[in-house]
């Protein structure tokens, strides 16, 4: 070991008729009990700077380096008082580089995707905790080497700093990461209602470099923005979106609805048969609104959530019409803004 002493400054108020002061190096195996005390180097009268060898010292042995101040005069009052620098080297107290580095799985994340960051730290005992500083300003402390955040936006740039070692600790800091987030938009469109055999045209949006649309059954163009849809039943459909990294998925559903049927003709002659204007398959929509009118264009009916408690018998003002072709409009779901209109005649025959 390598013991260098250097910039002696006496307390020049200390009366000492010899300025001085005296080192020793020893090693004991129990502290604080003078008499295991064991000295294995000593060097007295020092004033000015010095260099000193101290070979042979034993491997996993704690020794120690004392100073005192020297009071060699009988006309000294107190020791000597001196401040000064000292440094211990050698492959006896040397520390091997500790070092740290971060990292992530991925430094390129998808929107809304978590980033864990891990640091890993080599020859750094006695670890007690990482500060992480984003973007230069100190962000949060934790108790173990990983951290797990999901409010990164790109360009956001992440460093840790440690301590190692409890006595004489040395600060590691580690590489700086930057993060980009990957974010672009999907838009799949609304939902939309149809008639059981009728189609629609899908509305969907992206800047994405690549997209597809899934299922592709009932799809005339799975790998376009807006093809024709003909589903058989309510099917919902996933338009996706992707930039070789990352993939976004928006959904647009299809409600396929069984047909109304609706009757052309019938009798309300109070015979009990064929008496009201039955429309069938009423249940399959919301708020059915149908108005009926005559040749003049006059409304004889008119009713909101038709059903069969509400079918109409043929009369207006509580008089049976008379016999002759009548004009419906049949408004399916009408406080949608997918709302579907439909349109025709009624015959009423005695």
């Amino acid at each position: 070991m390598n013991l260098n002493i250097q910039n002696i400054q006496f307390d020049a108020s200390v009366v000492n008729g010899n300025n001085s002061i005296n080192l020793a190096v020893i090693k004991t195996d129990v502290n604080c009990f003078s008499q295991a005390y064991e000295l294995i180097h000593c060097v007295t009268d020092i004033n000015t700077n010095i260099a000193e060898l101290i070979p042979a010292l034993e491997p996993n042995t704690t020794y120690y380096v004392v100073f005192s101040g020297s009071q060699n005069d009988i006309t000294d009052l107190e020791p000597s008082e001196a401040s000064f620098d000292i440094q211990l080297t050698g492959i006896g107290v040397a520390r091997n580089p500790a070092s740290m580095s971060i990292g992530a799985e991925s430094l390129e994340i998808c929107i809304g995707q978590p980033l864990t960051l891990i640091a890993d730290i080599t020859l750094c005992p006695e670890f007690e905790q990482l500060d992480w500083y984003k973007n230069g300003v100190f962000w949060v402390s934790t108790t173990i080497n990983s951290i797990t955040t999901d409010e990164v936006v790109t360009g956001d740039t992440f460093y840790a700093l440690s301590s190692c070692y409890v006595d004489c600790p040395v600060s590691v800091e580690s590489n700086a990461v930057n993060i980009t987030v990957n974010d672009f938009f999907v838009n799949a469109g609304s939902d939309v209602t149809l008639l059981q055999g009728e189609s629609t045209q899908l509305v969907g949006s992206t800047n994405a470099a690549t997209f597809f649309w899934s299922p592709p059954a009932g799809i005339n163009n799975p790998d376009i923005l807006n093809p024709i849809a003909s589903p058989e039943l309510t099917t919902t459909y996933y338009l996706t979106g992707s930039n070789g990294i990352c993939k976004i998925v928006d959904e647009v559903t299809i409600s396929v609805i069984s047909e109304l049927v609706i009757p052309n003709v019938f009798s309300p002659n109070g015979d009990g048969i064929n008496d009201n204007w039955e429309i069938l398959g009423t249940q399959n929509f919301e708020e059915i609104y149908v108005l009926v009118y005559d040749r003049s264009g006059q409304k004889v009916y008119e009713s909101v959530n038709y059903n069969p408690l509400k079918f109409w018998n043929g009369t207006f003002k509580g008089k049976i019409l008379p016999t002759t072709t009548y004009y419906y409009v049949i408004t399916l779901n009408r406080s949608s803004p997918e709302s579907q209109i439909i349109k025709g005649s009624v015959t009423i025959i005695q």
